[in-house]
């Protein structure tokens, strides 16, 4: 059983990532939504927090921004203080709304659609060329490399270099404490997004220039709300559409067919 389900409630801390590692998270999640749905954790590695873990409270909390902001001079997204990111993640209405509205269009319907037969072509490939009858890793031979290919094309990078893309995603979110982190200090993390930042900084310039295209830098720099926006706030972005594209879609990727192998029927 889970130490911390063995101990008082009060030291039950789910921002620990060790319990999504070992996967020893349901039980925690389970006792705080049962007795202590609105649960103070004094002392963890961020510092004391709240956290809220019934769907009708979530709900209730993440459609208030009044009362619960997520503006990034009042502690922003994370349990860590970070009070410089100016990414649309973290402003309220009507500063977010605004903001949002000019991303949206990459990630539409139509928008993906126009990009239906290589997305098809790219995965059939993939799928074709897996060992049979034995095993082989899925995330590094499927997840990632799929999502590699489909981030280079929209930042607008050399597919062959796509593994570079993960390796800044993988960095920008990487955990110090974990033994299998790619980075041991935050000095080595800035100077990734420094490298990262800089990387896309050149290509915003260089397509403010050139006729308006379908990648995520090109969409930005045409736009009239974000062409004159701040440099800060530019690469805020692009690290947010880094690590959702990278880390979000790869993990479902693979946790969709995990669930698919644990629960076959």
């Amino acid at each position: 059983m889970n130490t911390q389900i063995r101990g008082a409630i009060e030291t039950i801390d789910v921002s620990r990532p060790s319990i999504f590692r070992d996967d020893s998270w349901r039980p925690l999640f389970a006792k705080l939504r049962a007795d202590d749905p609105v649960h103070y954790c004094a002392d963890s590695r961020s510092g004391p927090y709240w956290s809220i873990t019934r769907y009708e409270d979530i709900v209730r909390v993440d459609t208030d921004p009044d009362g619960f902001s997520s503006h990034y001079s009042r502690g922003g997204v994370t349990l860590d203080d970070r009070k410089t990111s100016q990414s649309f993640m973290q402003m309220d209405p009507p500063d977010h709304t605004r903001k949002r509205k000019s991303v949206t269009g990459i990630v539409a319907p139509k928008s993906l659609g126009q990009m239906e037969i290589l997305i098809r072509e790219r995965a059939g490939r993939t799928l074709d060329a897996l060992p049979r009858n034995e095993e082989f890793d899925w995330v590094e031979n499927v997840s990632v490399e799929l999502t590699s290919m489909m981030l280079a094309t929209l930042f607008g990078h050399p597919v062959e270099d796509r593994r570079r893309l993960v390796r800044w995603s993988d960095i920008i979110t990487a955990d110090l404490e974990d033994p299998e982190s790619p980075i041991s200090t935050e000095e080595e993390r800035q100077e990734v997004l420094k490298e990262f930042y800089m990387s896309m900084v050149e290509v915003w310039q260089r397509r403010q220039s050139e006729p308006p295209g379908f990648d995520i830098i090109s969409i930005l720099a045409h736009d009239p709300e974000m062409r004159n926006a701040s440099l800060q706030e530019i690469t805020s972005v692009f690290g947010l559409f880094l690590v959702g594209g990278n880390d979000t879609t790869r993990n479902s990727m693979s946790g969709g067919v995990w669930g698919f192998c644990a629960e076959p029927r």
